[in-house]
This record gives C-alpha cells, structure tokens and sequence, in this order.
C-alpha cells in the first residue's frame, strides 16, 4: 500500500523513468553485415545480447 501513495505521488516524467528503469525487457533493432539487412527481437539482457551480435553467436526462433 505504501508503494502505491508513492508512485501516486511522482510526476509524469518520474512514473515514467520509474517504468523504464523497472523494465525486465528490451526491445532492439540490429543490422547484420553478413545478412544485409536488419533484424528486431526483444530480450531481457541487452549488453549480452550486443555481445553475441557482435560475435555472431545468434539465436533465431
């Protein structure tokens, strides 16, 4: 219940930023060289999911 008076009591931009911090998932947009074109996937690590892009380790569904 606390909690809930707290977040009633941030501003627009603070609620926001609230939520972006809180995220567990990122949503990214990639270009691939060896392909030619550019791909999209969501994931809840983004620094290892840039390192394996980089490195070529992708995973398709």
């Amino acid at each position: 219940r606390s909690r809930i008076r707290k977040l009633q009591n941030l501003s627009v931009l603070e609620l926001f930023l609230f939520i972006i911090i809180n995220m567990s998932y990122y949503t990214y947009i990639l270009f691939s060289e060896k392909l030619g074109s550019f791909y999209k996937g969501s994931t809840s690590d983004i620094v290892d999911r840039i390192n394996r892009h980089n490195a070529e380790r992708v995973y398709r569904k």
